[in-house]
């Protein structure tokens, strides 16, 4: 799975590029941000080959927007029940191979006063609640969430400062029992280097790798991508064997009957049919 501030969807061939992208990188489900569309934009015009319709929540022309984006092999169902009117977020349901999981596309935009950004953080920690209550195998919130330098390395260097939101972002993150893994710039302007784009997951036992994949289509962030361990649980198959019943045998009865046997009708034949008769003998 993979994030992508796709800053506008309907620009100039952003739409072929995005189709190359995913296809290049193998990628099942997609989350992105910034879609820049309301609803006078026709779905058909950023439809992805080999995806179901995306789910979206649209904003303006000018900003915003969000959309999950699945891979046609894939079943899944929305679940408005975990969205807010108030933030950009989508959920989906996903069946992948035989695991069920719960996956949110997110945005903050930049700029957002204190007092909403602490709403936001509310809002997706009663959500991510609400998601694990149902118990799926996993819960990932994938998307710019505009803050992210806490996971930063301690020696990174050209970055923003770290401000009290990110700090508040990522202790609520931790304590629902998220882990972020994204740990590398996503955004790069002049000299400054800072994550903005993240993937949080309740169970990274099931990463098997993540990380920045190369920007496209003159992007100003990097794509994020985490690939997951999900094995397919093989069935026991029931195999029924017939065996003789050798305790309630009458050996008298088989010994009598093997001696009133024509054997020389049988032994006069070719080898196949004779084995083939001696068999059918026996078992009669």
């Amino acid at each position: 799975m993979a994030a992508i501030n796709i800053n506008s969807i309907t620009s100039p061939g952003r739409i072929e590029e995005l189709q190359w992208f995913v296809d290049d990188n193998s990628i099942d489900i997609l989350a992105l941000s910034e879609l820049k569309i309301d609803s006078s934009i026709h779905p058909n015009l950023y439809l992805i080959r080999n995806f179901h319709p995306p789910v979206v929540r649209p904003r303006t022309r000018r900003g915003g927007g969000v959309a999950i984006y699945v891979k046609k092999d894939l079943p899944f169902t929305r679940v408005d029940g975990l969205e807010h009117i108030d933030f950009e977020t989508v959920w989906v349901k996903v069946r992948l191979k035989n695991k069920v999981a719960l996956i949110c596309s997110t945005y903050l935009p930049p700029n957002t006063p204190a007092d909403k950004q602490s709403s936001y953080l509310d809002h997706l920690t009663d959500a991510v609640t609400r998601a694990q209550a149902c118990s799926p195998d996993f819960v990932a919130i994938l998307g710019d969430l505009n803050g992210g330098n806490c996971w930063l390395p301690p020696d990174a260097r050209n970055h923003s400062p770290i401000n009290s939101y990110e700090r508040k972002l990522k202790s609520t993150s931790e304590a629902s029992g998220l882990t972020q893994l994204i740990q590398t710039a996503t955004r790069v302007q002049n000299r400054t280097q800072n994550i903005r784009d993240l993937i949080l997951i309740d169970s990274p036992e099931l990463v098997e790798s993540s990380g920045i994949l190369s920007s496209f289509s003159n992007l100003d962030h990097f794509p994020v991508y985490a690939n997951l361990v999900l094995k397919y649980s093989v069935a026991k198959t029931k195999h029924i064997t017939q065996v003789w019943d050798y305790r309630n045998a009458d050996i008298d009865l088989l010994v009598h009957t093997l001696s009133e046997t024509n054997w020389n009708d049988i032994t006069d034949r070719d080898v196949n049919d004779a084995t083939e008769a001696f068999g059918e003998v026996l078992h009669n």
